[in-house]
């Protein structure tokens, strides 16, 4: 594949994973009341691995505990994650969990932000911000086994190319 093939499906993944979350955030009209979420006095809680593609491990905890606004379902936290295959080290952790928002048909979605915010003076091989996304099926405790893939957020990268890719287990505690 040349390289502006390879920079086309970047960006079509991308712009996918967009359209998707934008779906997930809609709840229809018949729905809308239907599901009030529940107050977060317990926040959701996480653990498991991440296992990067290169077969390097990571050990992860995720913290939920607050709605991200009052008009999505979807809840923000923060990320840790320990070992050589991690994307980051800690970051920002947003999550949809079935549980909250039936209309999502028992899949998840989620992203998790490392590093600071984008700045112009970012590069690929610098300092930049990586997000990462992950989407699929969730069982009926929120608990998920499923591939993510992170991509570079920096204002000198080109089309913000993808950093790594792997797999996420996460196991809901309750």
């Amino acid at each position: 594949m040349s390289s502006k093939g390879v920079i086309m499906f970047v960006r079509a993944t991308r712009l996918a994973c967009l359209v998707v979350l934008v779906a997930l955030a809609t709840p229809c009209d018949d729905a809308a009341g239907q599901y009030p979420l529940p107050p977060l006095r317990n926040p959701f809680r996480w653990r498991g691995t991440l296992v990067a593609d290169s077969g390097l491990p990571g050990s992860v905890k995720a913290r939920a505990g607050r709605l991200a606004s009052h008009d999505e379902p979807g809840l923000l936290g923060h990320f840790r994650c320990k070992g050589p295959g991690c994307p980051g080290h800690r970051g920002q952790f947003y999550v949809i969990p079935p549980s909250t928002y039936p209309p999502a048909g028992g899949r998840i979605y989620g992203t998790m932000d490392f590093g600071r915010p984008p700045r112009k003076s970012d590069t690929l091989s610098g300092p930049h911000n990586t997000g990462c996304v992950f989407y699929g099926p969730a069982s009926s405790d929120d608990s998920f086994r499923l591939p993510y893939t992170c991509y570079a957020d920096c204002p000198q990268c080109p089309s913000n190319p993808i950093t790594s890719t792997g797999v996420l287990d996460l196991t809901r505690q309750h």
